[in-house]
């Protein structure tokens, strides 16, 4: 199962595309991301970057992944120079206890 989250950066006159993809072998090219081309019918031509995250070591981790990178946008990185302060470039595999945190994290935002 392929695990992604599209995101929209706007630089000036230009908008930057990013892929965010767990999974082991990932693809570097926009048209394999269904998500991709919906976004470039809605905003126009876009400039897509994907950016070397965290891989999950096996097949039933993508949700939390999703999860995890939904959280940390939302939360922690609510500014406009985004890419510069988010932590990319690790492919370490989540820990358990990290996967135990974010679905704390979740059930604390939502279950009221």
């Amino acid at each position: 199962m392929q695990s992604s989250l599209c995101t929209l950066h706007n630089m000036p006159q230009t908008w930057n595309g990013i892929i965010l993809n767990s999974s082991k072998g990932s693809n570097t090219n926009e048209q394999c991301y269904r998500l991709a081309g919906l976004m470039e019918s809605v905003v126009g031509s876009l400039k897509w970057e994907f950016p070397l995250v965290n891989r999950q070591p096996g097949e039933w981790e993508c949700g939390y992944y999703v999860m995890k990178w939904m959280h940390d946008f939302v939360l922690k990185y609510q500014n406009k120079n985004f890419l510069n302060i988010v932590p990319l470039s690790n492919e370490r595999p989540l820990e358990n206890k990290e996967l135990n945190a974010i679905i704390g994290a979740w059930f604390t935002l939502w279950r009221d």
